[in-house]
């Protein structure tokens, strides 16, 4: 089985971006391409991809893009985990560390919990 590399160091990597942590961190950002995230609870958001290092940057407006003719980049719907505040199905991924405040990249690092629409909104007002 190949283990996937990174595109620039040639360290062991995971996941689909082509890039390593140690060489994304790093990353000047500057090439960008819309891509769509649809949420477990069906709704879809369009969000920038780097085009080097393929970590999603920042959500954009969604009347800015045609969404049906964006590729889907992260579909959430499905086998999510039931939500861990109070058990309901049809979950969402929550980043426990703002993104507005540390960063696409950052936040990804932090710890996620898996939230139904009314426990993550419930959260986000607070």
């Amino acid at each position: 089985m190949d283990i996937p590399v990174c595109s620039l160091c040639g360290r062991d990597k995971q996941g689909p971006n082509p890039l390593c942590w140690h060489c994304a961190k790093d990353c000047p950002h500057t090439g960008r391409e819309p891509v769509k995230i649809r949420k477990a609870n069906g709704l879809e958001e369009v969000r920038l991809r780097c085009t080097r290092c393929g970590n999603q940057l920042i959500g954009q407006s969604n009347r800015d893009y045609d969404m049906a003719s964006l590729p889907i980049f992260k579909d959430h719907t499905g086998k999510n985990p039931p939500c861990i505040v109070c058990g309901q199905p049809d979950t969402e991924l929550h980043h426990f560390a703002p993104t507005a405040l540390f960063g696409w990249s950052e936040a990804e690092r932090w710890p996620k919990g898996w939230l139904c629409r009314a426990c993550h909104t419930r959260w986000h007002r607070v």
